[in-house]
């Protein structure tokens, strides 16, 4: 059983702590807000309303007073911009004695979309779309995507100075980096805008003519590490793909199998990355590399004592009539009285 803390410490906690306004944008949102929320209110008390961004299909956030705003593309569009405009402003005017709660996990560059002065929410949805059909990696992509932004970069966190802010991530990217979980709003970025230029370059991305004069101008610069507007900011790590991969081939060992990790590093194109797999697993199966094929043996669950009890037991006779008797239709309801 759950112990709340004693009445004098939550309190003061309260007094010199308030939470005010939790925020969250990613693929599951709603449901870690709801947990988060229900937690929060049995140790400190009541909070005020939170804000967050998620995919239209994931489960509805169910949080009294919650502002919710649902998506249904992976580009940015008009409800993630003002999802990251009232975000933005539940971060302004914050003090010392106040906390943010940000949680954060895969998807949200697109879902938190704020453009920098000057470039339009047409730029951003033509460079999404661009980065997507590229071929870029997701660190490559994000780089960009952060240097173009009003809230990306550490300036989400650099905004709610001089709050303390908290960030629960759960990574989808390839070495965990924070500044690439969702383009970093919360983290400080070492990347810099001729990083972006070079990556739209490589791969041949026709930027629009604002975006390239942001990046060519440095007006685009993220919040760089040893930024003192962010020495009241931590990260935790709360998942990534090492965790799950570990917790997956645990499961599998428990159940006798032979559980090998490829690795969290393996990134790509869906089409090519089957490719991959699929060459592994028939070098695997004809020639017992990298490893031995796996084998397994089920046992039915009707072998052994199970079965000869289940013999015993007497069947239930069915009469040949009642067998082959048609049921007969439900009656109405006023037939029954």
């Amino acid at each position: 059983m759950r112990r709340s803390p004693p009445r004098s410490r939550r309190y003061a906690y309260r007094r010199t702590c308030p939470i005010r306004h939790p925020a969250g944008w990613s693929s599951s949102a709603p449901a870690r807000l709801r947990r988060r929320w229900r937690a929060l209110s049995r140790s400190i008390g009541r909070a005020r309303c939170p804000a967050l961004s998620s995919p239209a299909t994931a489960t509805p956030c169910r949080v009294s007073g919650s502002r919710s705003s649902r998506r249904r593309t992976r580009c940015p569009d008009a409800a993630g911009v003002a999802a990251a405009a009232r975000i933005c402003r539940l971060a302004e005017g914050l003090t010392a004695d106040d906390l943010v709660l940000c949680l954060i996990s895969g998807g949200g560059s697109a879902l938190l979309a704020r453009p920098l002065p000057g470039l339009s929410l047409d730029d951003k949805q033509a460079i999404g779309r661009a980065l997507l059909k590229s071929g870029a990696g997701i660190v490559e992509m994000n780089c960009v995507r952060r240097h173009l932004s009003a809230v990306k970069g550490g300036r989400l966190a650099a905004l709610a100075h001089p709050a303390r802010v908290l960030t629960l991530l759960i990574s989808d990217v390839p070495g965990d980096d924070p500044a690439d979980i969702a383009s970093g709003p919360t983290v400080a970025d070492a990347t810099t805008c001729a990083d972006a230029l070079a990556i739209a370059r490589r791969y041949g991305i026709a930027l629009p003519e604002a975006a390239r004069r942001i990046l060519e101008s440095g007006d685009g610069e993220s919040v760089k590490p040893g930024d003192a507007r962010l020495a009241a900011t931590a990260t935790r790590l709360v998942a990534t793909p090492q965790m799950a991969l570990e917790a997956a081939a645990s499961v599998a060992r428990q159940a006798g199998l032979a559980a090998h990790v490829l690795g969290d590093a393996i990134e790509g194109e869906a089409r090519d990355v089957g490719k991959v797999m699929a060459g592994i697993a028939l070098q695997v199966a004809r020639h017992g590399q990298p490893f031995a094929p796996m084998r397994a043996a089920f046992r039915r669950r009707d072998d052994g004592d199970g079965a000869r009890r289940r013999a015993r037991r007497p069947q239930r006779r069915v009469p040949a009539v009642a067998r082959h008797r048609p049921r007969r239709p439900p009656r109405h309801p006023r037939h029954r009285l």
